[in-house]
């Protein structure tokens, strides 16, 4: 007779780090598009859902969070490295507008973006 497995163990199965790698590096080449679970589960050959269940078990945070948090950094690294504003750089990590890179990054770091750029700045230059 077969034994049935758990859905419980099959639900805390997170996914193997090849996987988890594959699935960031896409992640980081494509911020500025739209990222779909659908699209992010093609890359490793599963269903949306057992998708997003094994990365949250990998990483602590839905697919929806964890790209939110790689948007964020990218505009930390764009905003320090260049001077454009922050219209163009919130569009060049995958935010709809600059006031959705604000929300974000108010979130995520505690203060507004150009707040924050203007603390590096002044960190940079002491």
């Amino acid at each position: 007779m077969k034994q049935a497995i758990s859905s419980k163990a099959g639900a805390r199965t997170a996914l193997p780090r090849w996987q988890l790698q594959r699935v960031v590096a896409y992640i980081d080449h494509h911020l500025d598009q739209p990222l779909r679970s659908c699209h992010l589960a093609s890359q490793c050959a599963l269903s949306a859902s057992h998708f997003t269940r094994a990365f949250k078990q990998a990483t602590g945070l839905s697919p929806r969070l964890f790209i939110l948090q790689r948007r964020v950094q990218a505009a930390c690294r764009e905003m320090l490295a260049t001077d454009q504003p922050l219209t163009a750089i919130a569009h060049a990590c995958g935010f709809s507008d600059q006031a959705h890179l604000s929300r974000s990054f108010h979130l995520q770091m505690g203060t507004a973006p150009l707040a924050w750029r203007r603390m590096q700045a002044g960190a940079l230059r002491a």
